[in-house]
């Protein structure tokens, strides 16, 4: 029991490669031990008890099932009405068995994770350096087309491919934050509350717009000499949440208007790798800490973009409007779609052909600058390789320090499985502790070896013997003389007697077994079976009465 414990209580928590040999080999090795003693211990008490319970005189009757129940729990079980000392401890003797499982179930194998800080060698470019995102026309905010390079990033983001960082060189999973290009949102979100009919306003002339994302690139300029100024992303959202009413009549309304100024600036992305794919974990861009802001260098004739390309991408990618639509035939309130976002957001309350004023449509603003948060990163990212030659990328090493977590394989311990084995244990010990009460009235140790009962039961092959011999003591003196079991010869022909009905009548034995099996024993040759030196017996006959 003590070894099972202390293997249990030390393997706890400790991983799997500093065991040599694992703790359910050892608690195996262990229990089979433990069970192997509490059956040296049972038999020896039985043994105790049998002579105990001779000493003190019994019936054969009794003698044989306190040997019986020693050899048999089932026997034991089977005789409630004879419960005992001996009774009991075979019950729990043989109950121990258990042990072996529970021991089993006490330990197991599970995953854990621990943490270390560790240093990654990263790159990420700090501006977009210009001409990376596209070409646009002379004096125009639009783009005529995407570089190659910048086109990969924007069909990644579209396409919700994985950001792979598996060249940072984390091993498992790491939390940590870099800096790069970004932009700093400064947003305004104004409520309006408005009343409105929609069954008798809405019409193809009285369109009315109720959700909308834009992006823009929000350079200022009076005169192509001044040209440029002032460089930032723009994005307006605007949401409609209307307050649901089962009648027909005026709704009420309120609109949600967000305006954002998004800053160019060197800012701290937050990040979490997970199997070489990298996730951003900025959950609100509006609280990024903020290095330094970026001074964008407008090209006048618009030829090599760098933000602006990220405005127009950004536009492209998340622009939606919605606008009502009234039927002229029915009357009923319809929605013109433009662009897929919007779709996300539409929530019917409850769809109601008696009302207009069953939708709503939530606030994406939030949604728009993680988006835009996200698109800003894979750029920043991207861009170290357009960055010019070696020397120049090797500039845009950091050195960050990022929490990483792997996982080990430790043993955990069960401590209530250990319980229920110390507790089936211990009650097979202490009843077995019971049979051996009154060791000490015996004299000397005795056993159930049929010798030494033959012995007691003055057995002729052993008279002449002493009566109080021990085992090892009897088997110096008779152990090599060779008997046999089996038919020992005898002619009825002697004269009647107490035993012996004379005449070949046979004698009590013959007589039971002849009563037994239907048989008359008049003129049987008559035998007896038992033990006797080996030249005197001679194997039973089949069918022949003894």
């Amino acid at each position: 029991m003590a070894a099972s414990c202390v293997i249990i209580v030390l393997s706890n928590g400790e991983r799997i490669d500093k065991w040599r040999f694992q703790p359910t080999v050892l608690l195996a090795l262990a229990s089979a031990a433990a069970n192997a003693l509490l059956a040296v211990g049972f038999a020896h008490g039985v043994e105790i008890a049998w002579w105990r319970t001779a000493l003190g005189g019994a019936s054969m009757d009794d003698l044989h099932h306190r040997w019986l129940f020693a050899s048999s729990v089932w026997s034991a079980l089977a005789s409630i009405r004879r419960l005992n000392h001996v009774t009991i401890a075979s019950f729990f003797a043989g109950l121990a068995i258990i042990d072996g499982p529970l021991l089993q179930r006490a330990t197991s194998i599970v995953p854990r994770n621990y943490t270390t800080e560790r240093q990654l060698v990263v790159q990420m470019s700090d501006v977009i350096p210009p001409g990376y995102t596209g070409v646009g026309g002379k004096y125009s905010l639009s783009v005529d087309y995407f570089t190659p390079e910048f086109s990969r990033v924007v069909s990644a983001y579209s396409a919700r491919k994985p950001i792979d960082v598996s060249g940072w060189g984390c091993n498992g999973t790491c939390k940590g934050h870099v800096s790069g290009a970004g932009l700093v949102p400064v947003c305004e979100r104004k409520p309006e509350n408005w009343k409105f009919s929609p069954a008798t306003e809405f019409g193809s002339e009285n369109e009315i717009q109720l959700f909308n994302i834009a992006v823009t690139w929000g350079a200022n300029f009076d005169t192509p000499y001044k040209f440029f100024n002032d460089g930032h992303v723009r994005l307006d959202t605007l949401s409609i949440d209307v307050k649901f009413s089962p009648e027909k009549g005026l709704c009420d309304a309120t609109y949600f208007k967000t305006t954002c100024r998004l800053q160019p600036a060197v800012v701290e992305y937050s990040f979490r790798i997970d199997n070489g794919v990298l996730s951003l974990q900025d959950d609100n861009p509006e609280h990024l800490p903020v290095y330094s802001l970026t001074d964008v260098n407008i090209d006048p004739n618009m030829e090599n973009l760098d933000y602006p390309g990220i405005a127009v991408s950004a536009n492209a990618i998340l622009r939606s409007t919605v606008r009502t639509v009234s039927h002229r035939i029915s009357g009923k309130l319809g929605f013109s779609f433009s662009g897929s976002s919007a779709y996300n957001y539409f929530r019917s309350k409850e769809f109601d052909t008696n009302t207009d004023c069953f939708f709503t449509f939530d606030d994406p603003a939030d949604d728009m600058k993680r988006n835009i948060h996200e698109l800003m990163f894979r750029t920043a990212l991207a861009a170290v390789s357009a960055s010019g030659n070696e020397d120049n990328r090797a500039k845009m090493n950091k050195t960050i320090v990022v929490e990483q977590t792997n996982t080990e394989l430790v043993f955990q311990s069960r401590y209530e499985y250990l319980g229920g084995a110390l507790a089936v244990m211990l009650a097979a010990l202490l009843t077995i502790s019971v049979t051996y009460y009154g060791w000490w009235q015996l004299g000397r140790k005795m056993s159930l070896s049929p010798i030494e009962m033959a012995r007691a039961f003055n057995a002729p092959l052993l008279r002449g013997t002493p009566s109080n011999a021990k085992i090892r003591d009897l088997l110096a003196e008779v152990g090599k003389t060779r008997v046999r079991y089996g038919e020992m010869l005898e002619r009825d022909s002697g004269p009647a007697s107490d035993s012996n009905d004379g005449d070949g009548r046979g004698d009590v034995g013959a007589s039971y077994m002849g009563a037994q099996m239907d048989v008359d024993e008049q003129g049987q040759t008559e035998g007896q079976l038992g033990f006797d030196k080996a030249a005197s017996i001679r194997p039973p006959e089949n069918g022949k009465l003894y």
